[in-house]
């Protein structure tokens, strides 16, 4: 924010842009889960992500529910319109989200196959979904129609509640408390 207590960017999206981008989100996340899951050997690692893949999974119809609500679809992008503008500008927005929620490069993959069990996993999921709620904060500060307001917060309280259940899913596969 500035001084005034307006918002530094002032991006024109959509509640239904939004929306699409937090889908898109949890679809990767629910992709991403569920590789993870099938790659590794242990099971109980498989039961951690497979649990979180379908967190993501239920996380995602019900924001496609929100979007079928929220029905101001995107603006159409003007013919001849070589500018980064309108539709292309939300498709670059939503690849720069996804890259900055989830972890990239080769590294992740084997610091995935030094999991042993759950617990070991739990600080990168914690990251993940943490991640998330920073992007959706850093989406709220842009200059918003209410009803997209309404929505991001919506979605920064879902993110939370993810955490919880991240918790909860941890505490099954270990059987006890985990530290945060």
């Amino acid at each position: 924010m500035s001084e005034e207590g307006k918002p530094f960017i002032n991006v024109g999206l959509t509640a239904y842009e939004l929306l699409e981008t937090a889908w898109y989100m949890e679809r990767s996340g629910t992709e991403f889960y569920r590789m993870i899951a099938e790659e590794t050997e242990n099971e109980k690692l498989q039961g951690f992500f497979s649990g979180l893949a379908e967190m993501e999974e239920s996380h995602q119809q019900s924001i496609y529910e929100l979007m079928e609500e929220h029905p101001d679809h995107p603006t159409k992008k003007a013919a001849f319109d070589e500018t980064l503008t309108g539709r292309e500008y939300f498709v670059y927005l939503r690849g720069l989200a996804v890259t900055r929620v989830f972890p990239q490069g080769f590294q992740v993959f084997s610091k995935i196959d030094s999991f042993e069990r759950p617990s070991d996993a739990f600080p990168l999921a914690r990251e993940i979904e943490e991640n998330s709620i920073k992007l959706y904060e850093l989406l709220a500060s842009f200059s918003l129609s209410e009803k997209a307001q309404t929505v991001v917060r919506s979605l920064i309280e879902d993110e939370h509640r993810h955490l919880d259940k991240i918790d909860e899913i941890c505490k099954l596969h270990e059987g006890g408390e985990v530290e945060k």
